[in-house]
């Protein structure tokens, strides 16, 4: 209500338990899709991904593994996905015939891709670590393959239901096509590679790190309000960016504001009560 029909927080308070959705609630936990409750709740994807991958372990615990079979029942399952997630990419602008085998790759959810990926990764980090090379290889691409997705979504994708503009898919999709999953290899690369002398820095980003799922839960809240979206009006590229880049760092800064204050006031009525015991 926040968002749609512009109501102040302290009504939203108020109003919590009146406007449960609790249908929408129980046909997202048996089916994990979480638009059930609401089309606006599709950025929290991670908490229902999150779960997959709980539900997973004991399959992901079997073939995350040096052992031989593990580890060729772990790339085979990557390759399925992989080709799914290109094949779902081209279907997005090439109508392809239905063919049966099609259906079995996509059995490999996208979240277990990730985390099959991950995984991979990690068994290599160690020549990833502090690897210049590495480093300038992956910032490219990070930066070249997110420009590619950012021309293909102006042009090819669909209309977005929060603007009207042409030009825009859901963004939350693009966390499922391939293009999202080399620019998140290749962020990941980038950062791991990078070496942190400084240990302030080291300590800085760890306590960012902590705040970060809850800047999450919180952040669209914000970035509704401050109209990110209105970047698309803007005609000309480099204004565009700037748009967006100072968008994005009011809604940061404001999220993780208010994840420290409930964290503070959480912190006071956790002793309170321990007093009170």
């Amino acid at each position: 209500m926040f968002i749609t029909n512009k109501e102040n927080i302290m009504w939203c308070l108020k109003n919590a338990i009146t406007n449960l959705n609790l249908v929408g609630i129980v046909r997202t936990t048996l089916t994990g899709d979480i638009t059930h409750i609401n089309t606006l709740c599709a950025h929290l994807w991670y908490i229902y991904s999150y779960v997959k991958i709980i539900i997973w372990i004991p399959i992901l615990w079997l073939v995350c593994k040096e052992e031989k079979n593990s580890k060729l029942a772990r790339r085979i399952i990557i390759a399925f996905g992989v080709i799914a997630c290109v094949i779902t990419d081209i279907q997005r602008f090439v109508v392809l015939p239905n063919v049966g085998a099609i259906k079995v790759l996509e059995l490999v959810d996208r979240e277990i891709l990730y985390v099959l990926l991950g995984y991979e990764l990690f068994i290599h980090k160690d020549k990833i670590k502090n690897n210049k090379k590495v480093f300038i290889l992956s910032g490219l691409a990070f930066v070249i393959v997110n420009f590619i997705r950012y021309k293909i979504e102006m042009q090819y994708m669909v209309l977005n239901s929060l603007t009207d503009i042409v030009g825009r898919e859901n963004f939350m999709d693009w966390r499922c096509t391939s293009l999202n999953i080399i620019s998140a290899i290749s962020l990941f690369s980038c950062i791991y590679s990078f070496e942190i002398k400084s240990e302030k820095i080291g300590k800085f980003i760890v306590w960012l790190g902590d705040k970060t799922f809850g800047i999450y839960l919180i952040h669209y809240l914000i970035l509704a309000k401050v109209d990110l979206y209105k970047f698309e009006k803007i005609e000309k590229f480099y204004l565009e960016i700037a748009y967006l880049v100072v968008g994005l760092i009011v809604t940061f800064i404001t999220s993780l504001l208010i994840v420290m204050i409930l964290r503070k006031i959480k912190e006071i009525c956790v002793k309170a009560k321990i007093k009170i015991i």
